[in-house]
Order: C-alpha cells, then structure tokens, then sequence
C-alpha cells in the first residue's frame, strides 16, 4: 500500500552527460515482496531512451506546425495582416509599460492586462489556438507579479510577453512558408488553398 502512494514521487527520468553527449535515461522501479507481501526492496531497470526522447521532440514539433497550419489556412492575408499588426502594438504597448514607468500600481497593471486580453480574444476569435494559450498564461504570470518585488515583476512580466511574442512569430513564419509556395496555394474567399506537396514541403523546408 505504501509503495502504491509513493511510487509517483520515485525519479522515472534523469539525464547524464557521458562524452560530451547529453543522454536520457528511464528508470522502471518493481518492488520486491515478502511472503507478507511487504516491499522489503526496489529492482530498478536502467534504459537509454535519449533516441525515442529525440523522436518524440520531432513528432511533437511536426504536429504544432501541423496544427498551425490548419488553423492558418481559412484566413486571408489581410485579415491575418491586421492580426499581427493589431497583437504587435498591443505587445509592444506592453513593453513601453515596462520601460517608461516605475510605478506597479493597479493602472500599469490593467493596462497589461487589457493588452493581453485583447490578444487572447483575437487570437481565440481566429482559432490560433497557441497564442490564446500563451496569452492566457500571461496574464497568470502578471496576476501573480502583483506580490512580488519591482525588479522580479518587471523580469516574470517580460518573460511572459517573450513568450506570447515568440509564438506570434512562429505563426508569422508558417504563414510566409504557406505564401512562399504560390505554385500550390490558391487563395479562396477568406482563406486559401493548399496541396499536400505544399505542405510536405513546408515541414522540410
């Protein structure tokens, strides 16, 4: 019974630096039993998982671009033109909040949040469903700098937007790759169309 509560809190997972090569190890832990069925030992097995870690890393990446790209291909380039434009100056909004004033009073941080609000509204509205979530996380980071120090605030508030930030131009640089691939991508109505042969040479690209 003990070894049942407790087995989530045993490592599963480390890594190791052998030969300058970073390498991911699993654990596998079975107890050991008595004829009272009390553990009286753990057996761990050791396996070196560095390569399936390393494809599930690829997979993982290849199904966020796969995903983007779906939610890319019903808007037009305007619609996702106006998009960027209008979420950039709200994130850079939110960093001349952060350079031009030292007072972490309620209205610098309404002003942050109303920005990233606004954000994760267009964003959800638009189906970009990563830059929502980025943008929701955000505003927890910035509800939580409320109780800390100036210097921490300042640093937790602009990591937050980073990220919002960075994933915004993760979306920018898919939507490039789409247009790029004019051979095979027909815009219609409010989106456009996209071959298969596009796509696959988008993930390789």
């Amino acid at each position: 019974m003990n070894y049942a509560m407790n087995a989530h809190i045993l490592i599963r997972e480390y890594q190791l630096r052998v030969n300058d090569k970073l390498k991911t190890l699993a654990l596998d832990w079975s107890p050991i039993l008595d004829a009272r069925q009390n553990v009286v030992k753990l057996m761990v097995s050791i396996r070196d998982s560095t390569e399936l870690k390393a494809f599930e890393h690829e997979a993982g990446v290849k199904k966020r671009e796969l995903d983007i790209i779906a939610q890319l291909l019903p808007i037009s380039v305007k619609k996702f033109t106006d998009y960027v434009v209008s979420s950039e100056t709200y994130l850079n909004e939110c960093l001349n909040v952060l350079s031009q004033t030292g007072d972490w009073s309620g209205p610098t941080f309404n002003k942050l949040f109303r920005n990233m609000h606004t954000i994760k509204g267009n964003s959800r509205t638009h189906g970009f469903n990563y830059i929502a979530n980025a943008a929701h996380e955000a505003e927890a980071i910035f509800d939580q700098a409320r109780s800390l120090s100036p210097n921490q605030q300042r640093s937790q508030i602009m990591a937050a937007i980073d990220k919002v930030s960075a994933v915004l131009q993760d979306y920018r640089q898919i939507y490039r790759s789409l247009m790029v691939h004019t051979e095979t991508a027909m815009g219609q109505g409010d989106g456009m169309w996209i071959s298969r042969e596009a796509v696959a040479a988008i993930r390789t690209s």
